[in-house]
C-alpha cells in the first residue's frame, strides 16, 4: 500500500476510535440519554476536532516508528564488535554474584567508594573467601577485567572504553 494510502488508513482508524468513544462521546450520550437534544453542529464539531487528533495520532505513530528505526539503526552501527562482546562475557563470567552486583551498582551510580563496594558484599552470607576484607571486592573487579578503574580520590569508575558494553549489560542485570 503507498504511502499515502497506509497514512488515510492510520487517520480513519484513529478517527473511528475517536468518535465511537471516549469521555466526550460519554457525555453526550449521558446527556441526550437524559432527554436533552443536541444540535447537529454540535457532532460536526466532534467530527472534526476528531479528525484532527486523528491526524496527529497517525503522523505520531509514524514519527514513533521512524525514532524506533533510527535507535535501532545507531544501535547497529555501535562500534562494539561481537569479538569485542565475546571478551566482555568471558571477563564477566570471572565475576562472582557479589562481584556483578558491585559492578551493577557503579555503572548505574557512575562511580563507587571501598565503602560502598563493602557495604554491598556484606549483604551475601555466603561470600567468597577472596573478600574476607570486604573493600578489596573493587580492586579485584579492577584487576580481573579491566572494567573498572580506581582514581586518584580513592573511588572507582567504568572503564571509558568499556562503558558501553556495561552500561547495556546493567539494562538487563538481574541480581540474585
Amino acid at each position: 500500500m503507498p504511502r499515502i494510502g497506509q497514512f488515510i488508513y492510520a487517520v480513519a482508524k484513529h478517527w473511528g476510535v475517536l468518535v465511537t468513544g471516549g469521555t466526550i462521546i460519554g457525555l453526550l450520550g449521558i446527556w441526550q440519554g437524559m432527554g436533552h437534544l443536541l444540535r447537529p453542529w454540535v457532532y460536526g464539531i466532534v467530527a472534526i476536532v476528531a479528525l484532527l487528533l486523528a491526524f496527529f495520532k497517525a503522523w505520531n505513530d509514524q514519527v514513533d516508528e521512524k525514532e524506533r528505526a533510527l535507535a535501532e539503526i545507531k544501535i547497529l552501527k555501535n562500534p562494539v564488535t561481537q569479538e569485542r562482546k565475546r571478551i566482555f562475557q568471558q571477563n564477566m563470567e570471572k565475576l562472582n554474584p557479589e562481584c556483578r552486583e558491585v559492578l551493577y551498582q557503579l555503572v548505574v551510580s557512575g562511580q563507587l567508594l571501598p565503602q560502598q563496594a563493602a557495604a554491598i558484599v556484606e549483604k551475601y552470607p555466603h561470600r567468597h573467601p577472596t573478600f574476607v576484607v570486604s573493600s578489596a571486592v573493587l580492586s579485584h573487579i579492577e584487576a580481573e577485567t579491566g572494567f573498572i578503574k580506581g582514581t586518584f580520590h580513592g573511588h572507582y569508575e567504568m572503564n571509558p572504553e568499556i562503558k558501553g558494553l556495561l552500561e547495556l549489560w546493567a539494562q538487563t542485570y538481574q541480581s540474585g
